[in-house]
């Protein structure tokens, strides 16, 4: 998620916090010391989550991911 210029990335696991005007190769994980600014951007990413559809199709495994079993 973009806000201005701070970048949140989390792939399932914790969030990773990015200036990217200070530091645009994402090298710097500023989630440790701006906690406050990964909590609004998280609770607003949850916000428009909720008002998506869920995916229509499987997504692929990113490698070393097990695929998972229909149920």
């Amino acid at each position: 998620m973009r806000e201005g210029d701070w970048k949140l990335v989390s792939m399932g696991g914790p969030a990773e916090l990015y200036n990217l005007r200070s530091d645009i190769g994402e090298s710097k994980d500023l989630s440790g010391v701006e906690k406050g600014r990964v909590q609004s951007m998280s609770a607003a990413w949850e916000a428009w989550e909720k008002n998506n559809l869920p995916p229509m199709w499987t997504p692929t495994p990113l490698p070393g991911q097990k695929k998972k079993k229909k149920a």
